[in-house]
């Protein structure tokens, strides 16, 4: 039985709460009955409506179902009621997976057989016990790579200058009578000829 103080919290969080059950012409009949039972077990505090239609009242329809199913009625308010049943599942802890017999993965795999030895072919000799790869000497009178004298410098031919000292280019002037660009008239405008259309209405 559920005391005053419990009903007051469960009416004041059932107002949150949207209408998940609709009984029509049909009234209780197994399907409702299976619906509320499944919203009981998952939320606990369930809201239902029974609609004009229906041969039974809120009122009835609450105490009906909470008989069959073993809930409490919190409120009956116009075609809605809300009804509550405590379930213990909602509040236990999950269960914590259990660690792997023989610790990480890790170890599993170092706890794991060797691989089976595989025997050489007959004469085949380790590779500890192969010959040196042979040296092969340099050709006579070759020199190794840092005994090798540098490039020789090549000296500029005779006369010719720096690349510091040679003169820049000279300027060319412009020819008589030449207007800078600044002081060239701009281009005459001209008409267009009669009947053209201007580029926007082509």
């Amino acid at each position: 039985m559920l005391d005053s103080k419990h009903r007051a919290e469960l009416r004041a969080k059932a107002n949150q709460l949207e209408t998940i059950l609709v009984i029509g012409k049909g009234g209780i009949n197994e399907k409702v009955t299976t619906a509320m039972e499944l919203a009981l077990k998952a939320r606990e505090l369930v809201k239902g409506r029974a609609l004009e239609t229906s041969p039974v009242t809120a009122e009835e329809c609450a105490d009906q179902l909470a008989k069959e199913l073993s809930a409490e009625v919190v409120q009956v308010i116009g075609t809605r009621f809300v009804l509550y049943r405590y379930n213990p599942a909602l509040y236990e802890e999950p269960k914590k997976a259990k660690p792997a017999p023989n610790g990480s993965r890790a170890r599993q795999k170092m706890e794991r057989p060797a691989r089976p030895f595989t025997p050489r072919a007959e004469g085949a000799k380790p590779y500890g016990d192969r010959p040196a790869r042979p040296f092969t000497p340099r050709a006579e009178g070759a020199k190794p790579y840092g005994d090798r004298p540098a490039r020789p410098f090549t000296p500029r031919a005779e006369g010719a200058k720096p690349y510091g000292d040679r003169p820049s280019r000279p300027f060319t002037p412009r020819t008589e009578g030449a207007k800078p660009y600044g002081d060239r008239p701009s281009r005459p405008f001209t008409p267009r000829t009669e009947g053209a259309k201007p580029y926007g209405d082509r």
